[in-house]
């Protein structure tokens, strides 16, 4: 900019990001965030820039107008919705022993790590955008619920909505709802956070595929039908 101040090591606000800016950054997000789903570069070089717009570069290069809507639509890496009954909430301890990055809804958390509580309840009106942007949804029963073979409804609601859902084992759970992934253990499930998301679930069609089916089956509406049925019956 004509400037002719030396800026600090990282970089000043009138001037483009510094090489160790940038590298410290990339070295955090690599020791700390597993894995990296996607990756947001932010600056004016793809709209004047001639040189990087000479390039044949092997990436999409496209303009935000709202970054912050953008960012808004990436979910939590994951999430679990619920009251803290400690002594019947495994993926929740799980998660916490993996060191996954857990966001949590619901009261009495206040022993979680700093940072994972974030609300005294979901944004009812947001719950299905919630499941949906997640990378994955826990969704644990009780060992009492297990061994009875009685599902919670949130795996119904977080499946119905287009995400992901977790559980631990449930004798009948995966012939009643499709998709949903048992796991045993905090190594279960980093096991499964940390693989790709396609490989686990499915790309995005199974994913609908799954949404559109438990819809249909377990709808207030189809147990009115199956209620209707057994009256008439």
């Amino acid at each position: 900019n004509g400037s002719t101040a030396r800026a600090s090591p990282w970089g000043a606000f009138t001037c483009d990001t510094p090489w160790p800016l940038l590298a410290s950054t990339v070295r955090w997000i690599r020791e700390n965030v597993h894995p990296v789903d996607l990756v947001i570069f932010t600056g004016d070089a793809n709209s004047h820039d001639a040189l990087t717009q000479a390039l044949d570069w092997p990436y999409s290069l496209a303009t935000l107008r709202n970054v912050t809507h953008a960012l808004q639509s990436i979910g939590a890496p994951v999430l679990f919705v619920g009251v803290d009954k400690s002594e019947t909430r495994p993926l929740v301890q799980w998660a916490v022993e993996a060191g996954l990055p857990l966001r949590v809804y619901g009261p009495g958390w206040d022993s979680l790590p700093e940072g994972m509580h974030v609300g005294e309840r979901e944004p009812r009106h947001e719950g299905p955008a919630l499941y949906r942007s997640a990378g994955l949804v826990l969704c644990d029963h009780s060992a009492a619920m297990a061994a009875a073979g009685f599902v919670q409804n949130r795996v119904l609601d977080v499946v119905a909505a287009g995400g992901r859902a977790i559980s631990n084992p449930v004798p009948g759970l995966a012939s009643m709802v499709p998709g949903v992934v048992e796991v045993t253990g905090p190594e279960d499930l980093r096991r499964v956070f940390e693989a790709s998301r396609t490989e686990v679930f499915g790309d995005d069609a199974a994913v609908r595929a799954r949404a559109a089916q438990v819809a249909a089956e377990h709808s207030f509406d189809a147990r009115a039908r199956t209620l209707l049925e057994l009256l008439s019956g």
